[in-house]
């Protein structure tokens, strides 16, 4: 399948996201800090990010905007908990910022793997998309 980045701080969330795409046939770098994150997406072509927005180090917004600067960057999906309009809001934000997809915590059965099935049907993100 694809090469996934995964990044949340929620040890749980960051487990229980890795191993349903695990699940699905994917492979996984899992991170549970933005900066590590950052680090990773230098190092390693991934297809599809799935990031948390609000990460303590280096928020999922950042994380957006270095992913839509690389040349060939991965596809980028946003998550966010925190109750129905803040993470409604923040989600939007995102969108606005180039997220290739949103996704509100917690997912619904199967949304997770539907929506990164999708974006790695896309293939990375090139330059004339920026």
């Amino acid at each position: 399948m694809v090469l996934v980045l995964v990044a949340d701080d929620d040890q749980p969330v960051l487990e229980v996201v890795a191993a349903c795409l695990e699940a699905r046939g994917h492979d996984v770098v899992a991170c549970g800090s933005g900066r590590a994150a950052r680090s990773a997406m230098t190092e390693v072509a991934f297809e599809v990010a799935v990031l948390d927005i609000l990460l303590p180090d280096l928020d999922g917004y950042e994380l957006l905007r270095a992913a839509v600067r690389m040349d060939y960057g991965p596809r980028v999906l946003l998550m966010s908990a925190g109750g129905w309009r803040f993470a409604m809001d923040i989600l939007e934000v995102g969108q606005a910022l180039g997220a290739d997809a949103v996704l509100e915590k917690p997912f619904l059965g199967g949304a997770l793997e539907s929506v990164v099935d999708r974006l790695a049907g896309l293939g990375r993100r090139t330059i004339r998309e920026r």
